[in-house]
């Protein structure tokens, strides 16, 4: 990607979860990854996070998408972007959602 401060605000927002307080959400109610065996440890969530953040930001760039939503595992992604290319991006854990959404 070269838009370096895209990179750093990935850095910044994925950086800001807890994931042991994600992985120990995952541990209590037995959730595990199609690929794994057991709960993933807090750096897979962490790796997860990132991969699924940055893929989703370059997509936007890619096809000019402003608003890009994506998830995988329990983790959510959710970018914006501003006519003049300004980034907002939220990534999450979602443990439950219901919408009515098709």
């Amino acid at each position: 990607m070269k838009h370096k401060k895209y990179l750093e605000i990935i850095d910044n927002v994925v950086n800001g979860l807890e994931y042991e307080r994600i992985h120990t959400a995952m541990e209590a109610t037995g959730w595990h990854w199609v690929d794994t065996a057991d709960t993933p440890s807090p750096e897979q969530i962490k790796r997860k996070a990132y991969v699924l953040a940055h893929d989703t930001v370059v997509e936007a760039l890619r096809t000019g998408v402003r608003r890009l939503e994506a998830g995988t595992g329990g983790i959510y992604v959710r970018v914006e972007l501003t006519k003049k290319g300004k980034l907002y991006l939220k990534v999450s854990f979602e443990l439950t959602s219901w919408s009515n959404w098709e």
